[in-house]
């Protein structure tokens, strides 16, 4: 790894000046892939078709299913 050296000039004689630097560090790992069933408090395993993610205070889950879809909520939502 090379590390390219360039000066800093601060301009403004008599006046406080903060001068932060910073170089980028090492990345940390890939995080593995999951799938939104994998997450705690979500049902998606009855998922269908362009199915919309939504919260159900009832049973304190996240939910997709075939209750709320793009299609559900554009043709025939009550709004």
């Amino acid at each position: 790894m090379s590390q390219i050296s360039k000066p800093v000039v601060v301009i403004g004689e008599g006046q406080s000046q903060i001068v932060e630097i910073s170089t980028p560090g090492p990345q940390g790992p890939v995080a593995p892939p999951f799938n939104l069933g994998d997450l705690p408090n979500v049902k998606v395993s009855a998922a269908v078709n362009k199915s919309l993610l939504y919260y159900d205070s009832s049973s304190a889950e996240w939910r997709g299913d075939a209750i709320h879809t793009v299609t559900t909520l554009t043709d025939g939502g009550g709004f």
